[in-house]
């Protein structure tokens, strides 16, 4: 609905139980109680919208921040494995070389008699 201007000698404006009348040079118009109610509950359901909207808006960034950890983490895990399996390959090469140490120093013989 427009706005409609009305020069105040012209304009009556009459309250008649639960609305108001504006009357007006060839125009009427009439708000009632019940529409200011309807548009008041309107306001209401549009915050209330907003709000849903901000915490939707909250939590979508909130899923993203973990998702992003959560990648991260995931790379870090990678890593980790990788770096586990170097050191288990250095051991494992470690113990064959000190292995072949002992059986090489088994192998000299041992004079205890001089």
């Amino acid at each position: 609905m427009g706005l409609v201007s009305l020069p105040l000698a012209q304009a009556m404006i009459r309250p008649l139980g639960k609305s108001l009348t504006f009357h007006g040079k060839g125009t009427t118009i009439v708000l009632s109680m019940q529409e200011g109610n309807e548009i008041e509950k309107f306001a209401v359901l549009e915050d209330r919208l907003n709000e849903i909207l901000k915490g939707y808006t909250a939590l979508k960034e909130e899923k993203e921040s973990i998702f992003s950890q959560m990648r991260e983490q995931k790379e870090e895990v990678e890593k980790l494995r990788g770096e586990i399996s170097t050191l288990k390959n250095e051991r494992l090469e470690i113990r064959t070389r000190i292995d072949r140490l002992i059986e090489r120093l088994e192998g000299i013989p041992l004079d205890l008699d001089r």
